[in-house]
């Protein structure tokens, strides 16, 4: 028992009384700690299933106390109540431990508490419910008996799991395993699972769970706590019905931190179980396919994984360091060079390291990843962004993307990107088609609103990718690609003032070669043809000491009205194998030169010619 947990007297001042209530616990911390469960399920608890807690109240407020024998006997009650649930059963034999803290149950002390009615009460009761129910029956041809059936779970998100170690620096712990748990169930593709991103938006969160759902616009949430060590991890999850309020299914599991992974495949496994999801062979073999991993290891790639999720320059670089430590600990880590290709590939698409260098370590990562597993919807995303950008092999990508889809159909980053694809191929209603999907499972990304947006922009709908971005900036006001892109749209439109205005902000918040060649063009078209100048020096003068794309020095040409000296600088795109040349058919920054004969041999050079 918690040292902090000692006998008061009772207000009466009998001893007895204190030997009855045993220790009184003057916190919900501390209440949560004698049942070893978190502040929020004890409280849950309190406010469902009648956990006998006290409250004082004073001038300054109130508080909250319980006695452990009450807390022991409502424990005991509880389990006697559940110990016929097949769900009670489970987390039994799965923890072996009598004694340890049940996961949440579907509550059935109310069923228990009920007074006994005379059996000829009940005789008489029964008898007009099913009258009742057979007249409906009649009346409706079925349809109240097929009311009667539990309504199929379709769609669920799980929230962020709650870190029970008490040390801050173990969230990333907590936030590592949320993340693969909504991967691993990603992989069903009659399930439809929000992505991290949108779910994390509820962490420490004051909102009901119908609340969250119907935001999510999902049936059901998975809800749970891990507590780790260094060499255990201990998960308890449940899943909650949110229509209903009912608990479907509630496990807990405890391994051996090498076996972690096998464990997210294991809880993924019991949840499709649970709802009934329908779930092919392949997936199933998917699911399964979980493995012993080292665990520094596992640490170090769920570090990469945190530092990652922040996305900035400082974020990514930080990434890239615990993916390499995760990988030279453990060399068959296939999800540790996933991510590493991931984390390599965004460095190179924000320009945070040559495009040209950073897709190369992205290919040899993925290639690797897939080596060793090639399973991995992840890898093959990544190969498919590299086989178009810097391989020119737009077939190859769209196979690496279809196969990417078809592994990891709920992986909102994988339809997001195929829709830039789509879009730079000139396939625009396929593109928004994608981005649809990806906004299903990501509702709450500010990015996927701004890869709406750019769609739309591609399609030059100025007006409807305006309003996208505004909805990206209203989630996140430092989204500097957001900015940019809104800066781009508002110059399509002619309104160079808020243009500029825009792409100040997106200059300001990351002054990248993109960021600034925009800004110039924008100059330019307004005839500020000073500051485009002054632009265009400092990205010369920039590329003497670090990788300006040949790219974003021909937009700025092109925004002067300099067009031979823009096609100049589009050559030198192609011999160097710019990346960011396959965007040359989209980008309405290059729309004056699409007359010019050279711009076809440009789309020859990226593979988009007809």
């Amino acid at each position: 028992m918690d040292s902090s947990a000692r006998p008061r007297p009772s207000p009466s001042g009998n001893p007895s009384s204190i030997e009855q209530l045993g220790s009184r616990l003057d916190s919900w911390k501390e209440i949560a700690a004698y049942l070893g469960r978190s502040e929020k399920t004890v409280r849950r608890w309190e406010d469902k299933e009648e956990l006998p807690v006290h409250r004082l109240l004073h001038e300054k407020g109130g508080s909250v106390y319980g006695y452990t024998a009450e807390l022991d006997a409502w424990r005991n009650a509880r389990k006697v109540a559940t110990k016929h649930e097949m769900v009670a059963t489970a987390v039994d034999t799965k923890i072996g431990n009598r004694d340890a803290p049940i996961a949440e149950l579907e509550r059935t002390e109310d069923r228990l508490a009920k007074p006994q009615r005379r059996p000829w009460f009940v005789s008489l009761c029964l008898i007009a419910t099913l009258s009742v129910i057979g007249l409906l029956v009649g009346a409706h041809q079925g349809l109240f008996l097929r009311a009667l059936r539990p309504v199929p779970i379709q769609s669920l998100a799980v929230l962020p799991l709650e870190n029970l170690s008490g040390d801050a620096e173990w969230e990333y712990f907590a936030d590592g395993m949320t993340a693969e748990l909504t991967t691993e169930l990603a992989k069903i593709s009659s399930l439809r699972v929000i992505s991290r991103t949108s779910a994390m938006h509820y962490k420490h969160t004051h909102k009901s769970l119908k609340e969250i759902a119907r935001e999510l616009n999902v049936d059901a949430v998975v809800d749970g706590e891990v507590l780790n060590s260094k060499q255990r991890v201990r998960v308890t999850a449940q899943l909650i019905q949110t229509a209903t309020d009912g608990h479907l299914w509630a496990e807990t599991y405890e391994c051996d931190l090498r076996d972690a992974v096998e464990l997210q495949s294991d809880v993924a496994e019991s949840i499709t179980k649970a709802i009934k999801a329908r779930v092919t062979g392949a997936e199933r073999a998917r699911l399964a396919g979980g493995h012993r991993v080292d665990p520094e290891a596992y640490q170090a790639y769920l570090k990469g994984r945190y530092y990652w999720n922040k996305r900035g320059e400082s974020g990514l670089k930080k990434s890239v360091e615990y993916f390499h430590l995760a990988i030279n600990t453990d060399p068959q880590y296939a999800l540790a060079y996933a991510a590493l290709a991931d984390s390599y590939q965004l460095m190179g698409v924000h320009e945070w390291a040559p495009i040209k260098g950073a897709y190369s370590q992205a290919k040899w990562a993925a290639t690797k990843a897939l080596g060793l597993n090639n399973s991995l919807g992840e890898a093959h995303t990544v190969l498919a962004g590299v086989r178009y950008g810097l391989d020119r092999d737009w077939r190859g990508a769209e196979r690496e993307f279809k196969l990417a889809l078809e592994l990891s159909p709920g992986y909102a980053t994988a339809h997001a990107r195929y829709a830039v694809f789509l879009m730079r191929m000139g396939r625009t209603a396929e593109g928004l088609a994608e981005v649809h999907k990806a906004q299903s499972l990501d509702p709450l990304s500010p990015g996927v609103f701004s890869s709406l947006g750019r769609q739309l922009l591609s399609a030059r709908r100025y007006d409807e990718a305006i309003g996208q971005f505004q909805n990206a900036l209203e989630m996140d006001p430092d989204l500097a690609v957001a900015h940019m892109h809104l800066g781009r749209a508002y110059e399509g439109k002619g309104n160079f003032e808020k243009a500029i205005d825009e792409l100040r902000k997106a200059a300001a918040l990351s002054a990248g070669p993109v960021e600034l060649a925009t800004l110039a063009h924008a100059y330019a078209r307004r005839g500020y043809m000073l500051q485009a100048r002054s632009i265009l020096r400092d990205l010369e003068e920039r590329s003497a000491r670090a990788y300006v794309p040949p790219y974003d020095m021909a937009i700025v040409y092109a925004g002067l009205g300099k067009k031979d000296r823009a096609f100049e600088w589009l050559a030198k795109s192609c011999k160097e194998q710019d990346v960011e040349l396959v965007a040359l058919n989209a980008d309405l920054e290059l729309d004056d030169l699409h007359s010019d004969p050279r711009f076809q041999d440009l789309l020859h050079c990226v593979g988009l010619h007809q």
